[in-house]
């Protein structure tokens, strides 16, 4: 074996050629050098990765611990927003049915008008005086208000246009045209009656109400509800005018029941 390894290298120096054992021990130790190479590597890594086990263990820990935070945050997010949308259908329930001031003076009904009066009561046991003076300034008030609307037109106008504003007042008024220019306006409803009632004032300014907004005729009550009447009633004529005659017999029909 010897001299056959000796007769190739001979034949390689002969021929000037590489040797085929040189060319097979080189890739040996090349093949051996890369082993040992990726050993090393493979110890290296792994001491590296034995290293940091603790460094792993810790992290872990820690990311186990912000996932159970998270949790419980998302836990209370949901139970918050379950809140708010509740919440927010109970408004909206309330917006769709909300009550309008047109409504709330339906609802409020007799518990306003017994204030009124409750109210005007306890001005009366205090000073008597100051309930005339109280309903002197709604007269007064009610005054201006119709002669910004009723200036410039005749009598027929005006008590036409007088009979409108009652109306809207809640008097449910009338006119009947009478012989001679006069006319009838009748109250069929009395808007402020639970005060009428008891206040007499309140049915006296009313009627210095109209004389008021009527200087050119004479306004006469012919039927009064406090006095037992069905209705209201006054007669408008214009002024120098001679009362009705009939005037006894229609003051008889409105009181009658």
């Amino acid at each position: 074996m010897t001299a056959v390894v000796a007769l190739v290298q001979i034949n390689a120096e002969r021929t000037k050629t590489e040797s085929p054992i040189a060319t097979v021990a080189t890739s040996f130790f090349g093949l051996a050098e890369t082993a040992l190479s990726i050993t090393a590597g493979g110890v290296r890594a792994a001491a590296t990765a034995v290293a940091s086990l603790p460094q792993l263990a810790r992290d872990n820990a820690k990311l186990r611990t912000d996932n159970q935070t998270l949790t419980v945050e998302n836990a209370r997010l949901h139970e918050l927003a379950a809140g708010y949308a509740a919440e927010a259908g109970v408004r909206i329930a309330v917006d769709l049915y909300h009550g309008t001031e047109l409504g709330e003076s339906l609802f409020a009904g007799r518990s306003a008008v017994d204030l009124s009066v409750e109210l005007l009561g306890h001005l009366q046991d205090e000073d008597p005086e100051l309930v005339s003076r109280v309903f002197e300034r709604r007269r007064r008030r009610r005054v201006e208000q119709c002669q910004d609307q009723l200036t410039g037109k005749t009598l027929g106008e005006k008590v036409a246009g007088l009979d409108e504003i009652l109306d809207s007042e809640g008097y449910m008024a009338g006119v009947d045209k009478l012989p001679g220019d006069s006319y009838r306006l009748t109250l069929h409803s009395c808007a402020i009656w639970a005060v009428a009632s008891r206040f007499g004032p309140a049915c006296a300014t009313e009627l210095e109400f109209m004389q008021e907004v009527l200087p050119e005729a004479e306004v006469t009550r012919v039927a009064h509800k406090v006095a037992g009447a069905y209705v209201c009633a006054f007669e408008i004529r214009p002024c120098g005018s001679k009362p009705r005659s009939s005037h006894t017999k229609a003051l008889r029909d409105l009181t009658s029941t």
